[in-house]
């Protein structure tokens, strides 16, 4: 009996999915030193810091070409949560 080969569906690439508020704030205030700008007037630590740690995490965690995406909740983003589970950020 004959039967027809079907293509193998395409893998899949790695997700590395990233909670942008927990990285951002881990960069600002984990530094050891402080990061401004060139002319001294921007502090630069946050922004340089998550880039960094992005960068680190992503060489790290992922050996082949993949997606990554980074999450920030808006300024509601967590009340749908508090509705379901009232000790959501209670603390």
């Amino acid at each position: 009996m004959g039967g027809t080969v079907l293509p193998s569906a395409p893998q899949t690439p790695p997700l590395l999915l990233v909670d942008g508020h927990n990285l951002l704030w881990g960069a600002t205030f984990g530094f050891p030193a402080e990061i401004r700008s060139r002319d001294r007037t921007r502090l630069l630590t946050g922004l340089f810091g998550f880039f960094a740690l992005l960068r680190v995490a992503i060489r790290e965690d992922l050996s082949e070409p993949s997606e990554v995406i980074v999450v920030f909740d808006g300024q509601y983003g967590g009340s749908d949560r508090q509705e379901i589970d009232p000790s959501y950020k209670a603390h």
